[in-house]
């Protein structure tokens, strides 16, 4: 289903966790946005579009997902436009969530090749570590596909205090199916979708953000078609065939600017998270074993 420029790579890994067992509250439950019965997606993005990141020649989609995301959301808020470093997450592959005492804190795993992400992975990375920007007044801060630099000693040695200033809020739902990807634009929601190895921001129901840079499709939007060719197929296990579509799911989720002007009112209660303890019903590990 995508078209994959010369020398360029995929990299969605598959769900490692069924519907209601991962990290992250089902869309439409748990105080999440509601689940419209019809809807329309009729609130556009692509008006907060304006910079589109390139992966190149690494299997880092999912995380470029997570960039166009942030910068999105970031845009919607109206905050400062800030290019983010790709490699600020795609340094890692993995996060361990654990007890310690009544808290519960989080270990983010170094990567060791370049063999992709999941997209549960990379969305509980972008919230509670968060992603460093690729430069800092004009300055060069972090390589964007610099992901051996953690381990090799070429970051900054504030690299994880600037990244920390930019993690994601709590406003992230799992994403059972095309139509939740679907309702949530009507509120002002970002649908991440991963299929057949590949992730990609939906934007409206008919295109989506690539990270394969500006020259890609038309200034980085497209070529993966709309949502629609989902289905209606559930993401209750990883890597689950849409026969109807012929496609192989790898997972959804749902994110939500905090204060999209546009979409309506969200009446959930959603919890903030504090430095580096996060409030979990359990401990578990996501991303490489």
């Amino acid at each position: 289903m995508t078209s994959v420029p010369n020398g360029c790579k995929t990299g969605c890994l598959p769900r490692e966790t069924r519907l209601g067992e991962g990290a992250f509250a089902l869309y439409g439950t748990d105080g999440a946005v509601p689940l419209l019965p019809d809807p329309k997606g009729t609130y556009d993005l692509h008006a907060y579009h304006w910079w589109t990141p390139s992966q190149k020649y690494l299997s880092s989609c999912t995380t470029g997902l997570g960039i166009n995301d942030i910068t999105t959301r970031r845009e919607i808020e109206g905050k400062d436009r800030i290019k983010f470093a790709m490699a600020g997450l795609y340094a890692f592959d993995g996060i361990t969530i654990r007890k310690d005492g009544d808290l519960d804190v989080f270990e983010c795993h170094h990567r060791r090749s370049d063999t992709g992400m999941a997209l549960e992975t990379m969305y509980l990375i972008l919230q509670l570590q968060g992603v460093p920007p690729a430069e800092i007044d004009g300055v060069p801060y972090i390589d964007p596909l610099d992901w051996k630099g953690l381990r090799e000693g070429r970051w900054p040695g504030d690299w994880r205090e600037q990244a920390n200033k930019y993690r994601m809020s709590d406003e992230i739902w799992d994403a059972p199916d095309s139509l939740a990807i679907l309702s949530g634009l009507e509120y002002g929601c970002c649908g991440g979708r991963g299929a057949d190895n590949h992730a990609v921001l939906q934007i409206d129901p008919d295109d989506v953000l690539g990270s394969w840079g500006e020259g890609y499709g038309h200034k980085g939007r497209g070529t993966v078609g709309g949502i629609h060719e989902w289905g209606g197929s559930l993401l209750t296990q990883r890597g689950r065939r849409n026969a109807d579509a012929g496609i192989r799911i790898y997972g959804g989720f749902c994110s939500r600017a905090s204060r999209a002007e546009d979409a309506a009112p969200f009446e959930g209660v959603v919890p903030r998270i504090e430095d580096d303890v996060i409030r979990r019903r359990r401990r578990r590990r996501f991303g490489r074993r």
